[in-house]
């Protein structure tokens, strides 16, 4: 049993927009890209020695962003603690 409470923080699960529009309503920009790795951008993570959230840059590549630093790595680099479940957790 612990005694000190968990701090939660709701953060969202982001957006349905597939891609950006300009004024007039017609899309200026690339659809999104989707990847089948497992991976989702907000994951928490553990490699290179720190632990943090997971933002995903490519099918993969990762980048694990911690104190303002960027660590980028592979995949198979890292090993997933916890899942993105819309909530900041301190």
């Amino acid at each position: 049993m612990t005694t000190v409470p968990l701090s939660a923080k709701s953060t969202g699960k982001g957006t349905r927009r597939l891609c950006r529009i300009n004024k007039f309503g017609f899309p200026c920009s690339k659809p999104r890209a989707s990847y089948t790795h497992g991976w989702n951008t907000g994951d928490i993570a553990f490699g290179k020695g720190l632990t943090g959230r997971v933002v995903v840059q490519s099918s993969t590549r990762l980048e694990i962003r911690v104190d303002g630093k960027r660590i980028r790595a592979k995949l198979s680099e890292f090993k997933k603690l916890h899942m993105k479940d819309s909530y900041s957790y301190g």
